[in-house]
C-alpha cells in the first residue's frame, strides 16, 4: 500500500546484496499490484558496504 500512495512511478526495482531469491520474492509480494515495469538489482559494492550481505530493498522511480 505504501508503493502505490507514492503515486506515479516510471518503475520499481528491489535492490538487495548478495540475495537474490528473497529480493524476487519480495518482488513477486508486490508486483501483481504494479503495472509498470519491475526489475531486480545486485547493488553495487558502495551500497553494500553500508547495508550488508543479503539486504533488501525498493527503489522508486518517480515519473517526472
Amino acid at each position: 500500500n505504501m508503493i502505490a500512495e507514492l503515486g506515479d512511478l516510471e518503475y520499481l526495482a528491489t535492490g538487495h546484496t548478495n540475495a537474490y531469491d528473497e529480493a524476487a520474492e519480495m518482488l513477486d509480494a508486490v508486483e501483481k499490484n504494479i503495472v509498470n515495469p519491475t526489475r531486480i538489482v545486485n547493488v553495487t559494492t558502495i551500497i553494500g558496504n553500508h547495508v550488508g550481505s543479503n539486504a533488501l530493498g525498493f527503489v522508486y522511480v518517480p515519473k517526472l
